[in-house]
């Protein structure tokens, strides 16, 4: 997910292999690996909100899914008028809009050409906490 300190070995000569048109480098870095498993806790933001599932996004990077069926079980609706994922006769803001933060655990992991992304389960809302200054 992210690199630092990359440098080039073997003073920066590359090589060409097997008659390809490509150079070789070897190189080494301090690399952050992202390693999710079953069970994991993430959390997201909210980019999409379908009657099918809930579309988020971990890390800014990774995508991951609520289905619909997750969502039923925890208590929510869809509202197919404004697009939204809601508790009925709970807190005006305990639902599920773009931008909304979301904490889940990971029920499967998919990969398909080198891309991550997640199915979750137990979604729960996150109510953004507000900050205010103290007037001296």
């Amino acid at each position: 997910m992210a690199f630092r300190g990359l440098h080039l070995t073997r003073e920066g000569k590359g090589w060409i292999r097997n008659e390809l048109p490509h150079i070789h480098f070897s190189a080494e870095a301090q690399v952050l690996v992202f390693c999710p498993t079953i069970g994991m806790e993430l959390t997201g933001v909210v980019n999409e909100s379908f009657p099918s599932h809930l579309g988020i996004l971990v890390f800014s990077l990774l995508n991951a899914s609520v289905s619909a069926d997750h969502l039923h079980q925890k208590g929510y609706s869809y509202n197919s008028q404004n697009g939204k994922w809601a508790k009925l006769h709970q807190e005006k803001d305990d639902f599920f809009d773009v931008d909304s933060l979301v904490k889940f655990r990971i029920e499967r992991i998919h990969e398909v050409g080198g891309e991550i992304s997640m199915d979750g389960m137990e979604p729960v809302f996150i109510k953004p906490t507000v900050h205010h200054e103290e007037v001296p």
